[in-house]
C-alpha cells in the first residue's frame, strides 16, 4: 500500500502531502518507533 501511494503522488493523483503526513502519522522514519523483535510469537 505504501509503494502504490507514493506512486500515486509522483503521478499526480494524490496529493504529495498524503503519504507524507501518513509517514509522520505513523512515525515511519523514526527508528526507535518498533520494538526490539521480542514482541509476540510461540517461545
Amino acid at each position: 500500500m505504501a509503494v502504490r501511494a507514493l506512486q500515486q503522488a509522483a503521478r499526480g493523483e494524490v496529493d504529495a502531502s498524503v503519504p507524507r503526513d501518513a509517514a509522520t502519522k505513523y512515525r515511519l522514519l523514526d527508528v526507535t518507533a518498533g520494538t526490539s523483535g521480542n514482541a509476540g510469537g510461540d517461545a
